[in-house]
């Protein structure tokens, strides 16, 4: 008969155990498979004191290490993503300890079709944007697999969290990813399927691909035409003009919103935000003028009344 611990008022199966610097840590789920393998673990403080926590299983290299290394060095700057609380090497292996993170992933709200308003998505992506900014600025780390999958959203569904850092590495390194290592060619840049390394400029393009998503319930482009553009040119469809957009939103935040896409999803990675600043701004841009659409109003009449100015000195 299979063993079980009792956890929240649920009997959860007990999948195996670790032993990580003294501590116990009981297997009670299976978050993703190998080669990256995530288990979802109780840590065992005492029989009446037990906490989720998340066990990352990766091979041990040089690579690995470096990255998690560098993560445990910036944890104390307010690093906005699961804290590592234990780790330790054997078997060729790493076992990573983090926090267990509540809530279910984006991909799940899009797959069950739960309601994500438009004024929501802006709000999530410019979380999203400032979770990447903060790791490409402050770790020199890119994530390597923007996905649905890798985002949690908290319960009440006003904030996000990355997870899965098993494609990161650091700028410095290049690396075109292993195989198995989880890279989801739907939402990659043009240039990482043509071969090159993931960068912030590719980065930029998952996101805001990540965003067109949950304004529309579509990807912008599919596979095919990333691969081709260089030789059968396509273009974005606008967000607004999607079936599933949100029309509550105001037709002036959506031209805003179609720009900024537009230039943040552009095929050609030199066409998109050239540098951090200027992608956050935009998206910064984007939750500003949602939560005060009064200051979009004034912007656009005073653009009306710029136009009329310079009418009148040219006639």
């Amino acid at each position: 008969m299979q063993k079980t611990i009792r956890f929240k008022g649920e009997d959860l199966p007990v999948l195996g155990e670790h032993r990580i610097r003294g501590e116990k840590y009981l297997v009670v789920g299976t978050l993703s498979k190998p080669p990256r393998e995530t288990q979802r673990v109780l840590h065992l403080k005492s029989k009446r004191r037990q906490h989720e926590k998340v066990v990352h299983r990766l091979t041990d290299n040089s690579q690995n290490w470096k990255l998690i290394e560098r993560i445990e060095r910036f944890q104390g700057t307010r690093m906005p993503f699961p804290k590592i609380e234990n780790i330790c090497r054997k078997s060729g292996e790493i076992l990573v300890v983090r926090e267990y993170i509540e809530g279910r992933s984006l991909r799940w709200h899009l797959r069950m079709k739960k309601e994500i308003s438009a004024f929501q998505a802006i709000r999530l992506y410019c979380h999203l944007v400032g979770q990447i900014c903060f790791l490409h600025r402050k770790t020199g780390i890119i994530h390597g697999d923007l996905a649905p999958e890798n985002i949690i959203l908290s319960p009440a569904g006003a904030s996000l969290s990355l997870i899965d850092f098993g494609s990161s590495f650091r700028f410095a390194e290049s690396g075109a990813p292993d195989s198995g290592d989880g890279f989801r060619e739907i939402y990659q840049a043009p240039e990482n399927l043509a071969g090159q390394s993931p960068s912030r400029i590719s980065e930029q393009f998952s996101a805001a691909a990540i965003f067109y998503e949950m304004l529309t319930r579509k990807t912008p482009f599919n596979v095919a035409a990333k691969r081709e553009w260089g030789t059968r040119p396509t273009s974005l469809a606008p967000a607004s003009e999607q079936p599933e957009s949100d029309k509550r939103l105001p037709k002036a935040l959506w031209n805003l919103i179609d720009r900024h896409l537009s230039q943040a999803l552009s095929l050609d990675s030199t066409k998109r935000f050239q540098t951090l600043d200027k992608w956050q701004d935009s998206a910064r841009d984007l939750q500003t003028k949602s939560n005060h659409p009064e200051l979009l109003e004034l912007e656009l009449k005073n653009q009306s009344l710029w136009k009329r100015f310079q009418s009148w000195l040219n006639s």
